[in-house]
């Protein structure tokens, strides 16, 4: 066997049981100290999805309300689904469905039930809605979407 002059063990090839188990547990401890952290990027990950989601919808559901010149409902309906109807005289038509169950598992909708309506103006109606702002949680992360009185979707935080 030739010689290694950098070789810290002349004539022994591999590593021991005793270096493997240093290595193992090191590795263990990181992995220990880091996984925390992915869940938590994860969720925050997650809720932003959600929140992104949800934001998109109740502006969809205001330009139904001005493109139809009628009024149009964004009802969550349980902490995990909501529905986006527009209210004609004769009838309410449901133009979408969600189940964040589905898309975004764990993510809850605060309050569990709401209404929030605009009208064919786009234009926020307090006197018809139950709500002016919904939560999205997704683990320990809350996200919030507050409803302007112009129509207006902002996230609070």
């Amino acid at each position: 066997m030739p010689h290694n002059p950098f070789s810290l063990r002349p004539g022994r090839a591999g590593f021991t049981l005793a270096e493997m188990t240093i290595v193992l547990v090191i590795a263990a401890l990181l992995l220990a100290l880091g996984l925390p952290q992915l869940r938590n990027w994860n969720n925050a990950a997650s809720a932003r999805t959600a929140t992104n989601e949800v934001k998109s919808d109740l502006e969809y559901t205001r330009l139904r309300a001005v493109q139809n010149g009628n009024l149009a409902s964004f009802r969550i309906t349980s902490a995990t689904t909501y529905v986006i109807t527009v209210d004609r005289t004769a009838a309410t038509d449901t133009v979408k469905k969600v189940n964040l169950a589905q898309t975004h598992p764990g993510a809850t909708l605060t309050p569990s039930t709401a209404r929030i309506v605009f009208d064919s103006r786009g234009l926020y109606r307090s006197a018809t809605s139950n709500a002016d702002s919904v939560v999205i949680t997704k683990g320990e992360r809350k996200k919030t979407l507050k409803v302007l009185t112009l129509g207006g979707i902002r996230r609070a935080n």
